[in-house]
């Protein structure tokens, strides 16, 4: 029983290893950050999901067969920054201001919203105040 018991539990760690090294290797990604370290924010209960915002502008995306991969620093609310990428199916009008719904590495949606929606914290990053 003991020796099927570690059986179940080395195969169970091999496929969760071969999930994760697959993933890293995968060719064709849809952002540059890991899509298992996305999907482990996105299921990961300590991580927190909140708004963050960012000020779009062309030169951080790169063009895919299907879309534009942005890769830029977003804000919390509170001021502090983190560098993120995600998905757009086309390219995104330039300077707007995007609120995207994020638990880490992960991003649910994104929508335009207005410079008044801004925290004031953010704002200041974007020297709007």
């Amino acid at each position: 029983m003991m020796k099927l018991i570690k059986v179940i539990i080395a195969m169970a760690i091999l496929a969760v290893g071969v999930f994760v090294v697959g993933g890293a290797l995968a060719p064709e990604k849809q952002t540059s950050d890991n899509d298992i370290a996305q999907q482990l924010d996105r299921f990961n209960p300590l991580i927190s999901a909140e708004p963050v915002y960012l000020l779009t502008n062309s030169q951080y995306g790169e063009k895919q067969t299907h879309g534009v991969i942005y890769y830029q620093d977003v804000y919390k609310e509170d001021g502090s920054s983190y560098k993120l990428s995600f998905f757009a199916g086309s390219e995104l009008k330039e300077g707007a201001f995007l609120k995207l719904d994020a638990k880490g590495k992960y991003v649910k949606s994104w929508e335009e919203v207005t410079q008044a929606d801004l925290p004031g914290k953010v704002s200041e990053k974007f020297n709007l105040n």
